[in-house]
Parts: C-alpha cells; sequence; structure tokens
C-alpha cells in the first residue's frame, strides 16, 4: 500500500522477510548490518529513508543508526 502511494519517482524497496544468512547467531544488529549490505547493493548511496513496523520497526531503527554513524544520510525513520 505504501509502494503504490508513493511517486513513480520515488524507489522504494522491502524487506518482507527478515533471514539472517549466517551462523544463526541473529542478532538486531547483524539483522540491520545484513539488510544495509542488500541495499547499498542496489542503491549504494543515500539519501536513505527507513522504516518498519513491529520487528521491522527495530530492525530499521538499527539500519539508521548504523548508516548514520558514518555520516550517510538518512532523513526519514519511519517507525
Amino acid at each position: 500500500t505504501l509502494a503504490n502511494a508513493l511517486d513513480d519517482r520515488q524507489a522504494f524497496y522491502g524487506f518482507p522477510d527478515l533471514v539472517f544468512e549466517g551462523d544463526g547467531q541473529a542478532t538486531v544488529e547483524r539483522l540491520a548490518a545484513q539488510c544495509i549490505a542488500d541495499m547499498k547493493h542496489v542503491r549504494p548511496h543515500g539519501p536513505y529513508y527507513i522504516g518498519g513496523y513491529s520487528f521491522g520497526g527495530i530492525v530499521a531503527y538499527e539500519m539508521a543508526r548504523q548508516l548514520s554513524e558514518p555520516g550517510e544520510d538518512v532523513p526519514l525513520l519511519a517507525m
């Protein structure tokens, strides 16, 4: 629904299933880092408008934190 409400010029990428591809030691920090790596594969540089709900909101918050730390532009975090 959100993607359909956006302007056609606004890119929208979703992570419908947060599945950790690692050693079974999934943490919010590692899930966020994996999502960031996947996102940067498609869009290497921001700005990044990030959102999530329920557990995805926690991961979105961590993504925004990790991206902001080295100076990436995250003008919106929607939870």
